[in-house]
């Protein structure tokens, strides 16, 4: 055996490509193995044939998606209902690529990863959660609440599992070591930035930046972070809906936290939409259904405004006659007093 032979062979006369042969495809079964403990088994390998005649058995029960049927008529029927999704189902789409909640096996299929509902855009396909905590990203505006105070930092809570400490160095102040709570006190609402998370979950925020500031005024509410598309609605037109209709300023955080600004009943309006779209994020066409809702509230609002404006306009007009009327009753007695 020459030179060469000898480096290519080991000691057990396997050569280094059959080592690495055997190495790559431990690799594989360790992250088989690895999905399978994470998403309960429904991967491939052993449990291909049991999630075959899983399959079939719902095929053939007539209960191979699950969907929520949409009551409206003019929508077509292909249109008219959302897929949802559990771990592990297969997410159809040969040229689709994996989204959020979703994972692609050794053979390039793309299976959900969490219960929710199915959503392709842009070549991806996703998976929304319907229920869960928010998990911050770089780059998610969001609205924090101040619940601790340091002697160089803040600590924020932007409804995720992790606090988010804010360093004096990311706002637009100038601070001086000790001097935070003059800026921001306990329980004051601030619109931050995500900046970076790391992977042991440290959460880096500013509040340098356009827009971001501290919230004065207003009310807060809090949805699912998993509403918050519905909410803001396909280039933006669901908020830029309650905001024509509402008079209300509003800014949406991706965590879930609403802030709304404007007159009592603008703002109660607007959190009633709000609490409508959470509960109906799953119907079709409902920006048309938001805009019919919306027109005949308003129109409410406003007939009650009209009314009460003419039941205080008569309230007036009838304190002004009865003090005429006082008023002639007053000359009247002091004309009798004189001729006696």
């Amino acid at each position: 055996m020459n030179e060469i032979d000898e480096k290519k062979t080991d000691k057990g006369g396997n050569s280094s490509g059959e080592r690495q042969d055997e190495r790559r495809e431990e690799r594989r079964e360790y992250r088989r193995d690895e999905r399978k403990d994470r998403y309960g088994g429904h991967m491939r390998g052993g449990y291909k044939g049991e999630r075959r005649e899983r399959v079939e058995k719902r095929e053939s029960e007539g209960r191979d998606e699950i969907r929520i049927d949409i009551k409206d008529e003019e929508i077509a029927d292909t249109e008219t209902v959302r897929e949802i999704v559990v771990p592990g189902d297969l997410l159809d789409g040969e040229e689709l690529r994996a989204g959020v909640g979703t994972y692609k096996d050794d053979d390039g299929k793309i299976y959900a990863s969490q219960l929710g509902i199915k959503n392709t855009r842009a070549n991806y396909v996703n998976v929304i959660p319907l229920a869960g905590r928010y998990m911050p990203r770089a780059g998610d505006s969001v609205i924090g609440k101040v619940v601790d105070i340091g002697p160089s930092n803040w600590l924020i809570d932007i409804n995720a599992p992790y606090p988010a400490p804010l360093h004096v160095s990311e706002t637009p102040w100038k601070v001086e070591f000790g001097d935070t709570g003059r800026y921001l006190g306990l329980g004051d609402m601030v619109l931050i930035r995500v900046v970076n998370v790391d992977e042991t979950k440290h959460v880096q925020v500013s509040m340098s930046g356009p827009g971001l500031r501290k919230l004065v005024g207003g009310h807060i509410i809090e949805i699912s972070h998993s509403k918050v598309p519905r909410v803001i609605g396909k280039g933006g037109s669901m908020i830029s809906l309650i905001k024509k209709y509402t008079k209300c300023r509003m800014f949406v955080g991706q965590n879930g936290r609403i802030w709304i600004d404007g007159e009592p009943e603008e703002i109660y309006l607007a959190s009633r939409a709000i609490e409508k779209i959470e509960n109906e994020a799953h119907v079709i066409g409902l920006t048309d259904a938001m805009d019919k809702y919306l027109s005949e509230e308003v129109k409410k609002i406003r007939g009650k405004v009209v009314t009460e404006e003419v039941e205080e306009k008569e309230s007036e007009e009838d304190s002004e006659n009865l003090v005429e009327e006082h008023e002639e009753e007053s000359d009247e007695s002091g004309r009798e007093e004189r001729e006696e």
